[in-house]
C-alpha cells in the first residue's frame, strides 16, 4: 500500500478545518501522512493543527511565521512530504470517505501518473445536485490538456487529483501568481508528454462556497485576469495540438475579466486588459488551426466590447 502525502495549506481557517481534517483521517485508505502547513494564521488554525497531531499519529504540522500564499504553503509541503503519491485539499473543503481509495484504484487499474476525482459543490451548507461522469475513462495528456482549458474553471484546480510524485517530478507553484496558480502547476506537470490521466466517475471532493461572498468573488474574478496573461504569455511553447486551446483560453479568461470588472475592484483596469486583448489578435488571426469562425468572432469582441457583452448576456 502506497503512501499518500495528503497536503492542507491553512490561512484563517478556523471555522471549517475541523471538518476538512476530519474527512482526511476517516479515510477507507489508510496509508498516509497529512501535512498541515500553518500559513502564517491569526485565528486558532494552528491551535487546532495541533490538537489534531497529538490524536494522530499520520499528522505533521508546519508552521510558517508569516503569511505568503498558497502557493509557498504548498511548495513548503512538497519539499516535505515522503509519499510516493501527492493529494492537495483545501482547508475549507472536504473529501469523502472512500476519496482516495477510488482515486488509487483507478491509477492501479490504468497504470496512470494522475487520478482524477468529480467535485461535488456545497454553497451556502447546500449540496447541489450531483451530476457525475458517467463512465470511468482513461486519456493521454493531448487530450487533457485541451479539456484543462476549457470555461470549467475546476477542472484546473489541482485539489481533487491524486499525483505520482515522480510525476510532479521538482514541479513546483509560481509564488509570484496568488490566484490562478492551479492552472499554470497542472499544465507544468502536463508538459510531460507520456503521462496518463484516469478519470473516476465518482463524486469524491466537496467544494464549498459562498456564492455571496465578495473575497471569493474577487478571488475569482484574479484569477481570471492572472490565467488569461498567462495563456497569452505562453501559448506558443505548447505542443502543436494544445497551442490553440491555450491562445482561446487567454481570450477566454481576459473577455470575462473585462466584462465582471467593475471600477472600484483594485485590479488591473479593462484599458489594461483591452490593451493586452488587442495585443494578441495579430497572433489569434495567424493561427489557422483557429477556425475562421473563431478567429472573427473573437477578434470582433477583443474592438468591440458590447458584442461580448451581449453575447455574455444571451448565455446566461
Amino acid at each position: 500500500m502506497e503512501l499518500i502525502s495528503v497536503i492542507v495549506p491553512i490561512y484563517n481557517a478556523e471555522l471549517y478545518l475541523d471538518r476538512c481534517i476530519q474527512s482526511i483521517v476517516n479515510q477507507t485508505y489508510t496509508n498516509i501522512e497529512l501535512i498541515l502547513v500553518d500559513d502564517g494564521s491569526m485565528d486558532g488554525s494552528l491551535f487546532i493543527c495541533d490538537s489534531w497531531a497529538k490524536k494522530d499519529t499520520r499528522i505533521k504540522v508546519l508552521h510558517l511565521n508569516l503569511n505568503a500564499g498558497v502557493s509557498r504553503a504548498r511548495n513548503v509541503a512538497l519539499e516535505a512530504a515522503a509519499g510516493e503519491l501527492v493529494f492537495f485539499c483545501d482547508a475549507d473543503d472536504e473529501i469523502t470517505d472512500i476519496c482516495l481509495e477510488g482515486l488509487v484504484r483507478a491509477l492501479k487499474k490504468y497504470d496512470s501518473d494522475i487520478s482524477v476525482g468529480q467535485i461535488g459543490f456545497v454553497y451556502d451548507g447546500d449540496k447541489l445536485p450531483d451530476i457525475p461522469d458517467s463512465i470511468e475513462q482513461v486519456r493521454p495528456v493531448s487530450i487533457s490538456v485541451s479539456d484543462l482549458f476549457d470555461m470549467q474553471r475546476e477542472k484546473r484546480f489541482v485539489t481533487g487529483k491524486l499525483f505520482r510524485a515522480e510525476a510532479v517530478n521538482g514541479t513546483r507553484f509560481d509564488t509570484s501568481i496568488p490566484i490562478g496558480e492551479d492552472t499554470v502547476f497542472l499544465y507544468s506537470v502536463l508538459q510531460n508528454r507520456h503521462l496518463k490521466l484516469s478519470f473516476c466517475p465518482e463524486i469524491l471532493y466537496l467544494l464549498y462556497r459562498d456564492h455571496i461572498s465578495a473575497t471569493t468573488g474577487r478571488k475569482v474574478l484574479l484569477a481570471y485576469y492572472n490565467v488569461g496573461k498567462w495563456c497569452f504569455e505562453n501559448w506558443k511553447s505548447g505542443e502543436p495540438e494544445e497551442k490553440d486551446c491555450i491562445l482561446l483560453a487567454g481570450f477566454k479568461n481576459l473577455f470575462l475579466y473585462r466584462y465582471r470588472a467593475k471600477k472600484n475592484d483594485g485590479y488591473p483596469s479593462k484599458k489594461e486588459v483591452s490593451r493586452r486583448l488587442k495585443s494578441a489578435v495579430p497572433d489569434l488571426v495567424r493561427e489557422r488551426s483557429i477556425s475562421f469562425k473563431q478567429r472573427a468572432a473573437y477578434a470582433a469582441m477583443t474592438y468591440i466590447p458590447a458584442l461580448y457583452s451581449a453575447y455574455a448576456s444571451r448565455k446566461h
